[in-house]
Parts: C-alpha cells; sequence; structure tokens
C-alpha cells in the first residue's frame, strides 16, 4: 500500500451524497489514514452498505437528497455546518453533486483551508430548460466554495472551462485521471474463468459460444439506452446472433429495456450484482454508449479483466480508451455506428484479442489503484504542507 512518513494532528473529511457513490473513493481514505491522518467519510445514507475497503474509517451519516429541494437541503447544509465544525478538518475532498454543494458551501462557512471539489461529471450536460439553469447555479457555487478542483479526466475538465465553470488553473487532473482506478488483481482474465453465473440464459449463451456483448452500469438514457436498443435491432436485422448482459440498475428507461426484451429474447437483465467483476470474465466486448462521463469504471474494470470497449467521444468516455488500440470510439447518439463496429469487431478475433491485450497493459501502466491512490496521497499530503 502507501508507505510515506506519518503527518500527526491532520484530519481530513470526505464526502459522497449516496452510499452507493462510497466505492468511488476506492483505498484513498484507507491510505490517509496508513500515514496517520484522523479520517471522516460523509455518506446521505447506508442503505447501499459501506465497502470493505472503509473498514475502520469514521463514518457519518447525513441525509441528502440528489434533486433540488430548498427546505430539504436547507435542513442538510446546516447538518453539514455542525459536522465540519465538529470535526475542524485540514482538507475537505467532497465529489457527486449535492454532497459538494452543501459540504463545500458549509466548509468555506467554517473557514476549513483546503477545500477540494472532486469533479467526477457534468450532469448539466444531458438536461436543458430551467433544470440546466438551476444546475449550472449549483456547480458556479459549488466551484466558487473550492479552492481546488480536481477532474477525474482532461475531457471534463476541457468541458468544465468551456462552460464558464471553473479556470483551467484552479482545476488540476491527477496523473491520467479516474476517481480511485482499478484493482488489476481482482479484475484479473484468469481470476473467474471457473466461475458459473446464476443466469440460466447466461450459461447457455456461454456454453453456445453465442457472442455476450455487456452492459455496466446504470441503464438510462444518459448512459445510452435507446442506442443499445438501436444497435441489437441492426444486428438482428444483419443477423448476427449475440446475446446482451445488462448488470446493473435500471433509471428511468424500462420502456427502451422492454422494447430491447421484445426484440431480443437473448438479452439477459442481472439488476444490481454485488460484485461485477465475474460478469466481465464472459463477456467479449464491453458497450458503454453513454451521452457523458467523468471516468468511466466500467470501462476500467473491463480493461484490466481483458475485455476491450466499444465506447463514444462523450466527454469523459473519450479519455477512457485509445481507439484503435485499447478499444474503439464512436460517436455518442450513434447506435446504427455502435452495431457496425460491432460487427466489425466480432468478424475479427484477432483484432479483438489484439485489443483486450493492449487494454490489460494500459490499465496496468496508468489506472492500477495503487497508482492512483499514491497520486492522491500525494496531492493531499503537499497541500497540506503549504
Amino acid at each position: 500500500m502507501i508507505h510515506a512518513p506519518t503527518v500527526e494532528n491532520q484530519t481530513i473529511l470526505f464526502g459522497v451524497t449516496s452510499s452507493q457513490s462510497l466505492r468511488l473513493l476506492g483505498k484513498i481514505p484507507s491510505a490517509m489514514a496508513e500515514i496517520g491522518w484522523a479520517v471522516h467519510v460523509v455518506a446521505g445514507d447506508t442503505a447501499s452498505g459501506v465497502p470493505k475497503s472503509l473498514a475502520g474509517i469514521k463514518l457519518h451519516t447525513l441525509p441528502m437528497v440528489r434533486n433540488p429541494s430548498p427546505l430539504k437541503d436547507f435542513h442538510s447544509l446546516v447538518g453539514w455546518i455542525r459536522l465540519v465544525h465538529k470535526v475542524k478538518p485540514k482538507i475537505v475532498v467532497i465529489g457527486t453533486p449535492k454532497a459538494a454543494l452543501l459540504g463545500l458551501l458549509a466548509s468555506l462557512l467554517c473557514r476549513v483551508p483546503f477545500r477540494v471539489y472532486q469533479l467526477r461529471g457534468l450532469r448539466l450536460q444531458t438536461v436543458s430548460g430551467l433544470a440546466s439553469h438551476v444546475l449550472f447555479l449549483m456547480e458556479w457555487i459549488t466551484a466558487k466554495s473550492s479552492t481546488t478542483i480536481l477532474a477525474v479526466s482532461k475531457s471534463l475538465k476541457d468541458e468544465y472551462c468551456r462552460v464558464g465553470l471553473g479556470d483551467s488553473k484552479k482545476i488540476e487532473v491527477l496523473g491520467f485521471g479516474s476517481s480511485h482506478g482499478v484493482d488489476v488483481h481482482y479484475f484479473h482474465p484468469t481470476r473467474w474463468l471457473s466461475w458459473e453465473p446464476h443466469e440460466p440464459k447466461l450459461r447457455q449463451a456461454r456454453s453456445a459460444g453465442i457472442p455476450i456483448l455487456g452492459f455496466v452500469g446504470r441503464f438510462s438514457k444518459d448512459k445510452g439506452a435507446q442506442e443499445l436498443l438501436q444497435c441489437c435491432r441492426v444486428l438482428r436485422e444483419s443477423g448476427i446472433t449475440h446475446a446482451l448482459l445488462v448488470v446493473g440498475p435500471i433509471e428511468g428507461d424500462e420502456e427502451s429495456l422492454n422494447n430491447l426484451k421484445r426484440l431480443c429474447p437473448e438479452t439477459i437483465v442481472t439488476g444490481p450484482v454485488a460484485d461485477v467483476a465475474p460478469y466481465y470474465s464472459i463477456m467479449d466486448l464491453l458497450l458503454l454508449p453513454t451521452h457523458r462521463e467523468g471516468f468511466p469504471n466500467a470501462v476500467l474494470e473491463a480493461a484490466a479483466s481483458g475485455v476491450p470497449a466499444i465506447t463514444t467521444n462523450a466527454t469523459g468516455a473519450i479519455d477512457s480508451v485509445v481507439d484503435g488500440q485499447t478499444g474503439i470510439v464512436v460517436a455518442a447518439r450513434d447506435g446504427d455506428a455502435l452495431a457496425a463496429k460491432i460487427m466489425e469487431m466480432l468478424c475479427n478475433p484477432k483484432l479483438v484479442s489484439k485489443l483486450a491485450k493492449n487494454a490489460r497493459a494500459w490499465a496496468l501502466s496508468r489506472f492500477d489503484s495503487e497508482i492512483v491512490t499514491k497520486n492522491y496521497v500525494n496531492y493531499f499530503r503537499k497541500i497540506a504542507k503549504e
């Protein structure tokens, strides 16, 4: 893990809106604890459980709602102020929009010297009208309340500056990006070879040698649900036998999912799973036709597992592969282009093998969680000395 001289009498506080986002902290809090820091973590709930990586870390529950709600947000802000005043951190590191807005504003009011906004995405990219203006205002307040912004990818930093939310001098990308990297030993091409899936249709597809196309994450419009539907329609019309594996929660696009199941009865939907790692072992390709990202962890997990990804040129996603070398990039919102690339790759096993090998090597050299964790720890230690 991280080995460094002990830093005495320093406190750091991490925050996220929902317990589902606690995994985005990776090994960073525990690494800070290992070098002698007092580490606190705030989440809006513990409904999804606490990751093993946070064992022994002081966890605080502070209710927060994801969508704007003036009264509830005011009560949450008061809670944040009380907590920050009690903990007295030298550094706060807060990501996810609502926690960042409330936590950084509270930290500003409590005069915390170093207020780090971990920018993991830009939600306003895929909304319009009044909602867009509200989200822009929230981001603007968040950015102004921080002393520095850590973006998880270069394209996200560029987009944040382009829309006028931040100064490039205030925004940094550590290393090659990512919020916590990937455990390259756990997500490994050979670790799960003997694993048998629970889903009967998945076992049948595997034993029959049918190509398995995987999707991991929130099945939603923003993640490309409609493009997946169009893609599968084209594949079916072209006579390309395949099974689509959807791993993750369904969020707001049940219609596309139902149409997908009717169109392709071979579609397997697992819903949320306790451990996604073994599912990569039976995928031939990972599909992420997303409209926006910060830096997609699913692509890194697939790469470490030796599975190449086809993703889009959307913010964040474009940073996750080297087009033609570790994966494939297609235009966002273009299901036909996605289908064309799938057909090209399924007809070229040597290309898939080459991309898989390169993807694993790329993940090892740039996004190993040990490397990413060290980048963050060194950064926090550096600013604490300033």
